[in-house]
C-alpha cells in the first residue's frame, strides 16, 4: 500500500509539473524576447519558473515528511508485534505455572 500512495504521489507531483512547464511553454512565444540573449524580457515566465521551483521543493518536503512518517509507522509496528509476541510468552508461560499450582494444590 505504501508504495502504491507513493507512486500517486510522484504522479500527481509529475502531472501539476507538467501543467506548469505545458503553461510556460505556451506564455513564452508571446512574450517579448530579446534577440540577442535569446531570453523572454517578461517577470511573468521567470515568476512562473521561480512558481514551479518552489512548489518542487514543496513537494519534495512533503515526499520527505511521508518517508519520514512511513519509517516512524514501520518502527511502531515493530514493536507492537514484539509486544504482541511478548505478552503471547508470558500468557503461555503462566498458563504452565497456574498449571503446576493446580497439581500441587490437588
Amino acid at each position: 500500500m505504501r508504495d502504491s500512495n507513493t507512486r500517486r504521489l510522484w504522479l500527481e507531483a509529475t502531472a501539476i509539473f507538467a501543467a506548469a512547464m505545458a503553461f510556460l511553454f505556451a506564455l513564452a512565444p508571446t512574450a517579448p524576447f530579446t534577440k540577442e540573449l535569446g531570453v523572454c524580457e517578461s517577470g511573468a515566465v521567470r515568476d512562473i519558473a521561480t512558481s514551479v521551483a518552489q512548489q518542487n521543493h514543496g513537494i519534495e518536503q512533503i515526499f520527505s515528511a511521508v518517508r519520514d512518517l512511513n519509517s516512524i509507522m514501520e518502527d511502531a509496528t515493530r514493536r507492537l508485534d514484539s509486544n504482541d509476541r511478548a505478552v503471547s510468552d508470558l500468557k503461555e508461560v503462566s498458563d504452565r505455572v497456574s498449571g503446576i499450582v493446580d497439581t500441587y494444590r490437588a
